[in-house]
């Protein structure tokens, strides 16, 4: 089907958002196998016929994304809260990075989630939002959930797959691209609300809607990590991006790296040993990102990340971050420590 679209483009091209309707059903299937065929399909689709597309196709490409995270996006963690149903006027509170280790993620339980039917029709139907989702039954709703946050992890990954595939990267307009970064923003957004709120993971824990200490660990680290590499190729295009454009980025991206260093330096290490092996390949990402920024906006970033970095020290690092943070201290070496020393007579 995928290769006769593009065989037949010019008779076919105007049928693209029902093709792409079709994939995101697809996609959205409980069933694993279904669903990478959808995905391998959509990649497919995107590449072969990029160079193509008019500004019309891709905006469908980019709303296609947009319903494809929102349908992943596994909402009925909010919503299955216990105190949801209670008052309105109750807040579950927040905890800091500095918990416990979690658990394994939620999407760790993939292959738990194969067992049976969610819906005929998939995860696409999701229960109205006037029901009380809490009087679900509790296999079908921890079994959507769970799906859901794989799924969630699969679009973050066909992303990436995009973004390193020269036949999509040269063709796609940055407009659209900015677009696409956004969903990642979203996802990271959403996982990073539920993580950092262990009271509400621990009271759904204990209603049995999860049977262990839920997180998105796992969602969190590779949304954020993507959305970082995206952005900072984007900056380093020139033929792409204009200068209005790299402001935007860089108002997004330093705060942001910023942001997951205060975090990570807050980590215990012998207690949170996972979240830092996890977080370690987007502090990397960080640190390489922000000591290639053009000297003006490495001056920006500098006073907020410093001392920051000089903090990774407190706990083991591995060879290449050490390397990268080498890198970032010569950058400031080379910026704020001029060369000219007095001459002996």
């Amino acid at each position: 089907m995928i290769a006769l679209f593009g065989y037949f483009f010019e008779k076919l091209n105007h049928l693209l958002e029902g093709y792409l309707n079709l994939l995101v059903s697809c996609i959205c299937q409980e069933n694993e196998t279904i669903s990478k065929i959808g995905i391998s399909c959509l990649k497919e689709l995107i590449v072969q016929n990029g160079k193509k597309f008019s500004s019309e196709h891709w905006e469908k490409i980019n709303q296609a994304f947009k319903e494809l995270f929102e349908l992943t996006t596994a909402t009925e963690l909010f919503k299955a809260d216990p105190l949801r149903n209670e008052t309105s006027s109750v807040n579950g509170g927040t905890n800091d990075d500095n918990s416990s280790e979690d658990s394994d993620g939620l999407e760790d339980e993939e292959q738990g989630a194969n067992g049976g039917e969610v819906n005929g029709n998939g995860i696409s139907s999701v229960p109205s939002p006037n029901a009380s989702v809490s009087r679900l039954d509790s296999i079908k709703e921890k079994s959507t959930i769970v799906i859901k946050c794989v799924l969630q992890l699969h679009m973050i990954q066909i992303l990436s797959e995009l973004f390193d595939t020269e036949e999509f990267y040269d063709v796609i307009p940055a407009e659209n691209l900015m677009k696409l970064t956004q969903l990642l923003e979203y996802s990271y957004d959403f996982s990073r609300k539920f993580n950092i709120d262990y009271n509400l993971r621990v009271r759904l824990w204990n209603a049995g809607v999860i049977d262990k200490l839920p997180n998105l660990l796992k969602q969190e680290t590779a949304s954020s990590g993507v959305y970082i590499s995206i952005l900072f190729r984007l900056y380093c295009d020139n033929e792409k991006v204009d200068e209005t454009v790299k402001s935007e980025i860089t108002d997004k991206l330093i705060p942001l790296g910023v942001s997951i260093l205060e975090s990570y330096s807050a980590f215990d290490e012998v207690e949170q040993a996972r979240n830092i092996n996890s977080w370690k390949p987007v502090i990397l990402e960080i640190i390489q990102a922000f000591s290639e920024l053009d000297e003006e906006d490495f001056i920006k970033c500098c006073p907020v990340s410093y001392d920051l970095i000089l903090k990774l020290f407190d706990k083991a690092v591995i060879n290449d971050l050490r390397i990268a943070v080498k890198d970032f201290l010569e950058r400031v070496g080379d910026v704020y420590i001029t060369d000219d020393k007095p001459t002996k007579e």
